[in-house]
This record gives C-alpha cells, sequence and structure tokens, in this order.
C-alpha cells in the first residue's frame, strides 16, 4: 500500500511490489496473476480493517450522536495512518475498468451509508437529532464531509492535521443534525 501512497496505481508494478517486499516477482505472481487481483485484495483488507473494526468501535456507544462522532474520529485516525486508502477509494476508483473492482468499492461504500443511516435513523427516532432530515442524505453529506477534508489534506502534502479539522468539522455537522 506504500507503493500506491506514493504514485498512486500506475506505480503499482508487480517487479517494483516484489522487489520492495523482498521477494521474486515470480513468488509474486503465484499469489496475484494481475495487478487488479492484487487491488481486489487490498481492497478486501480495507473492508475487513475499516469497515468492521469502524462498527466494532462504534458499538462501544450507546448514544447514536456519540457514534457518529466516533465514526468520524476513527476514520480520520485510521486514513492518517494509512495515506493510501483514500487513493484507492476515492482517486483511482473512477479510473477502475474492471467490474470487481468497481464493486468490491460499490458495496464498501454502500455498506458503510447503510451503517450511518440506521445510526441516523435510531438518533432521530430518540430525538437526538432532527425528524425531519432525509437520513440518506444526511449519511451522504457526512461520507462527504470526510472525502472532501482527505481529499483537500491528500492535495495540500498532509499539511494539516486531520484530528484539528475533526473537531471543527464535528462541530459544525452537530449544528445541522439537531
Amino acid at each position: 500500500m506504500e507503493i500506491l501512497s506514493e504514485g498512486g496505481c500506475k506505480d503499482l508494478v508487480m517487479v517494483k511490489i516484489a522487489k520492495r517486499i523482498g521477494i521474486t516477482d515470480a513468488a509474486l505472481y503465484k499469489h496475484f496473476k494481475t495487478k487488479n487481483d492484487m487491488l481486489l485484495f487490498m481492497l478486501e483488507r480495507i473492508e475487513e480493517t475499516m469497515v468492521t473494526r469502524l462498527i466494532e468501535n462504534t458499538n462501544k456507544y450507546s448514544d447514536s450522536k456519540e457514534k457518529l462522532r466516533s465514526i468520524l474520529s476513527y476514520q480520520f485516525n485510521f486514513i492518517q495512518k494509512n495515506k493510501s486508502i483514500p487513493r484507492i477509494l476515492f482517486s483511482e476508483a473512477l479510473q477502475f475498468k474492471d467490474d470487481k473492482l468497481k464493486n468490491k468499492i460499490n458495496n464498501i461504500l454502500t455498506s458503510y451509508k447503510k451503517y450511518l443511516i440506521k445510526i441516523l435513523q435510531t438518533a432521530q427516532n430518540n430525538g437526538n437529532i432532527r425528524p425531519d432530515l432525509n437520513s440518506e442524505a444526511v449519511a451522504i453529506i457526512f461520507m462527504g464531509m470526510i472525502q472532501s477534508t482527505v481529499i483537500l489534506w491528500n492535495l495540500m502534502n498532509y499539511s494539516f492535521s486531520l484530528k484539528d479539522r475533526e473537531a471543527v468539522l464535528w462541530e459544525e455537522f452537530s449544528k445541522i443534525i439537531e
């Protein structure tokens, strides 16, 4: 994933990867027939780590707003530690011509959105956020808030702290949903 972080999919070359991890390219080809197979494997690992751990982390909280806050915090912390992930999910995804890769990214983002909608609807039912809000639209806004911040962070060569932005974004997002 470091290679993706440094140069994107164009630098994801089997020979370069094999050299970086200290094996022959033939050994790497035994596990992955194509670059897309490797990307699919990476997406599956992202899904396992990011989405699964995110859900485990938010289940610690009973309050729906605290769950949302913890998701925002978890996402920024996870992305700060794994700089290649936004490139895979946001930037490179639009260039994938492989339906398996597109479907995997779509499944990850759809699952994430559904999870957010469930939390938002629970918050509405409990009177913690405005009942007049469209939970799907708010989930998309929440996702977009993270995505656009991470894209700017990436474009600005990681020159600001995601943690600092998190506090401001949460404060403003809270005003919208309350």
